[in-house]
């Protein structure tokens, strides 16, 4: 079967506006898109098998956030119904691998250290 991909460019949007619920465009992706992961327990620490974490759908979701990171999305927003940037609130779980993925490593955005192209 064929794949059709679809350009994404976000730099004609404002990526940083805030929702009326306070969330930026990487908190909203976030939150939609644990509507289409697994669900993750953070009390047991063990990711559910109600929903599939294919590679079409880490595919998909890992583009999405290019686009929004490629648009100059702030990855450091804390929204304030969570009070943490989403790479603090999402430490486990396929989101978080996903986040891991499109920005590199967490530590470098707390330590202020540049990222690596590589």
């Amino acid at each position: 079967m064929n794949k059709v991909y679809v350009a994404i460019d976000l730099k004609s949007f404002y990526v940083n506006g805030i929702d009326s619920h306070g969330n930026s465009g990487i908190w909203r992706f976030c939150l939609q898109s644990n509507q289409v992961l697994p669900s993750f327990n953070y009390v047991d620490h063990v990711e559910s098998d109600d929903r599939l974490f294919t590679d079409e759908l880490h595919e998909d979701l890992r583009r999405i956030l290019t686009a929004l990171k490629e648009a100059g999305a702030d990855q450091l927003y804390a929204a304030p119904n969570f009070g943490k940037c989403p790479f603090e609130f999402y430490t486990e779980g396929s989101l978080s691998i996903i986040l891991k993925e499109v920005f590199q490593k967490y530590d470098s955005f707390i330590s202020n250290e540049p990222l690596s192209d590589h």
